[in-house]
């Protein structure tokens, strides 16, 4: 346990300086999977069980990863095509790439997204400078998820 330090790490993120960003560790474990252990149900489980970590730094990651998700079901198609290796490469790329998360200036406009279902509810808050501003697209994001 540290006490009086700038950075903690927990539960996969290093927390420090207004910033939230995934691990080194993780980031590599994602990045450098085996293209051979995903070709296994049991390989690909278990990177989509780690790119859980990445959730909070891409928006639309279940939607991104649909195809992915259904390889692994009892009653999905188990071959890989080339589509779902792109996927595979594409979020690889974006893994590496990853941006920190911030936390929000004090005079910007927030934006609160949320959604739930039987099993839980989540929310993702989004901020940009100025209420009407072009670039809305740019958010920096920030997830709470509570099950």
């Amino acid at each position: 346990m540290k006490i009086g330090s700038p950075t903690i790490e927990f539960l996969g993120a290093t927390i420090g300086h207004s910033n939230i960003k995934l691990q080194t560790h993780i980031i590599s474990k994602i990045a450098d999977f085996s293209n051979q252990e995903l070709q296994t149900t049991k390989g690909l489980r278990s990177w989509l069980g780690i790119l859980n970590y990445a959730r909070s730094y891409i928006p639309n990651m279940g939607k991104i990863l649909g195809p992915l998700y259904s390889k692994t079901s009892p009653n999905g198609e188990k071959k890989m095509n080339a589509q779902d290796w792109a996927l595979v490469e594409k979020v690889k790329v974006m893994v590496k790439t990853l941006p920190n998360l911030a936390i929000p200036p004090t005079h910007c406009f927030v934006i609160i997204e949320s959604d739930g279902c039987m099993e839980g509810w989540g929310g993702v808050l989004k901020w940009k400078p100025q209420k009407f501003d072009p670039k809305s697209s740019e958010y920096t994001i920030l997830t709470k998820k509570s099950f």
